[in-house]
């Protein structure tokens, strides 16, 4: 005797139909996923070649500013036994300079004289046709007054002896944000 055997397909087509719309549901989520990492992405992507295209026009600003202009900062700064004066020149070329004048209650005299050659030598070198901006920028809690009223006078001292020299001096600590022309 002979058995037949039957099966019925319509529960096994149930679960595949199932496992199916599992695996196409999971997948429409995984390129949800993908496509909003994709937007985030490019969003980055966007952000940062605006800043990109901002650092090449702010690049290109110095650099014209640079060959118009020689720009020269003076900075003040106090430790516990001596005092530093730095003289700061930098440019986009990147052939800056420095000149550091260290001294302390003994040789204020040799600073305000070191201070004032540095300063009669960077108008003597400079170009004519150039105007030389000198920004003397301090912070009025932490610059002794002495130290100040020198640097002030020096500065002050070089745009009266030469044409196309401009000062200004900035108090930049916590203490100000005020500005003296």
């Amino acid at each position: 005797m002979k058995k037949e055997i039957s099966l019925e397909l319509t529960s096994l087509l149930d679960v595949i139909l199932i496992l199916l719309f599992l695996f196409m549901a999971q997948n429409g989520r995984q390129t949800e996923a993908a496509e909003n990492a994709l937007n985030e992405a490019n969003a980055a992507l966007d952000a940062a070649q605006n800043k990109l295209a901002d650092a090449e026009r702010t690049a290109q600003a110095y650099a014209e500013l640079d060959s118009r202009a020689d720009i020269i900062t003076v900075t003040v700064e106090k430790t516990a036994d001596k005092r530093r004066i730095s003289v700061i020149r930098e440019n986009v070329s990147g052939d800056g300079y420095r000149k550091d004048i260290d001294f302390d209650w003994d040789n204020v005299k040799y600073a305000k004289n070191a201070l004032n050659t540095e300063f009669r030598t960077l108008a003597a070198e400079r170009s004519p046709e150039k105007p030389l901006f000198v920004m003397f920028l301090y912070d009025s809690g932490e610059i002794y007054n002495s130290d100040f009223q020198m640097i002030n006078e020096a500065v002050s001292k070089l745009s009266e002896e030469y044409d196309g020299i401009f000062t200004a001096a900035s108090d930049i600590g916590r203490s100000g944000g005020k500005n003296t022309y």
